[in-house]
């Protein structure tokens, strides 16, 4: 038989009572280290997207204005002590590049029938409009009142960042929840 260990009924009661207490008490750290680790992994996967500076090049900043649009994570801490959840999501226009889309014809006003009258020049979505004979401007082929798109293939950032997240938050939680447990056992 092994030797026994020497905690005896009621020590071992107030081991596990002193146990449960640090669990509580580390729970908020210990989900805010996963939180953390999990944000660090999926701004490296949109980084790879987006580049360095987080931002998706030629997208309309706001209200028409061409310029960079800001993308990236965002946690929240919700819950209290004892059940803490962290909330991770991402901000910007992320959907862009995480979702594929599919095949469509782009028109133009002309053909949809309306006119822009008092415009001359360049719009938003590369079309020309020389007052009510909007058309788009295909680069390389000229100037059509129609294009056909043959849709694109996302990227999938925050997918490839949930994938590679998972093991790192079930390590991280573990290892803290594990440090929390030895530190709390010793007499």
């Amino acid at each position: 038989m092994g030797k026994a260990s020497g905690v005896t009924g009621p020590d071992l009661a107030g081991l596990m009572v002193n146990i449960s207490k640090a669990i509580g008490t580390g729970s908020k750290a210990t989900v805010l280290t996963a939180a953390l680790a999990a944000k660090r992994i999926h701004e490296r996967e949109i980084e790879r997207v987006a580049g360095s500076d987080m931002a998706l090049s030629g997208v309309n900043a706001a209200k028409g204005r061409k310029g960079n649009t800001k993308v990236g994570v965002r946690f929240t801490l919700e819950g209290n002590s004892n059940t803490p959840e962290a909330f991770i999501k991402a901000t910007g226009p992320l959907q862009l590049v995480e979702r594929n889309t599919s095949g469509h014809v782009i028109r133009s006003a002309y053909s949809k029938g309306k006119s822009r009258k008092g415009f001359v020049g360049p719009t938003k979505a590369g079309q020309f409009s020389g007052g009510s004979n909007a058309v788009i401007n295909i680069p390389g082929i000229g100037f059509r009142r129609s294009a056909r798109h043959p849709g694109t293939t996302g990227q999938h950032p925050w997918r490839k960042g949930a994938v590679k997240a998972a093991p790192v938050i079930r390590k991280a939680m573990a290892g803290r929840t594990a440090s929390i447990i030895k530190k709390a056992a010793k007499p």
